[in-house]
């Protein structure tokens, strides 16, 4: 088992948990390092960074396996699908970018600077918009929430949205129906 954490010195390091101790240093980024993920097998670790861009990491031996530009402003968040084939990465240029971790190769540009993962599809939101979108980026729902959305997260089939104003939407499983 393995903990990583990202850093204001632009370095990652890698903990294990059990001992307390730093296993490595992961250096590569030249800004703060904003967001961590490991895949969900373990054996890849993403990073998002304030200078632009996505790198991922062999996180056992250090090695930078590589590095994903595209965006436009820092990289505020990265998570892996569920099942590891997808990488996701939220950015404060209002865009989530789908990529494939295994070639590095981005495979969609979504609306958004939140997201999470539901299955089968990844929701996005930016200010008062909710999107689903499917694997594919195929948006298949554009709700409107009551204020601007600050959180978004998703259990089973429902997806769930803090709003600014302390309201809370739900969406059911179908992503047609919004509930306040």
């Amino acid at each position: 088992q393995m903990l990583a954490s990202g850093s204001y010195d632009t370095t990652i390091r890698v903990w294990n948990p059990a001992t307390g101790k730093e296993e490595r240093s992961l250096s590569g980024h030249t800004e703060w390092v904003t967001s961590v993920c490991f895949s969900p097998d373990g054996q890849m670790l993403a990073s998002g960074s304030s200078d632009k861009t996505v790198r991922l990491w062999n996180p056992s031996t250090g090695e930078e396996k590589s590095s994903l530009t595209g965006h436009t402003s820092s990289v505020t968040s990265v998570c892996f699908s569920p099942d590891g084939k997808s990488l996701a990465s939220g950015s404060r240029d209002r865009t989530v970018r789908l990529w494939n971790p295994l070639s590095g190769e981005e495979k969609s540009t979504l609306s958004g600077s939140l997201f999470c993962w539901c299955p089968g599809h990844i929701a996005t939101a930016e200010g008062k918009a909710i999107r689903v979108y499917q694997m594919d980026g195929k948006l298949v729902a554009y709700l409107v929430a009551p204020s601007a959305v600050s959180s978004i997260a998703c259990s089973g089939e429902r997806i769930s949205a803090g709003c600014e104003t302390g309201e809370q939407v739900h969406l059911r499983a179908d992503f047609l129906t919004l509930e306040c």
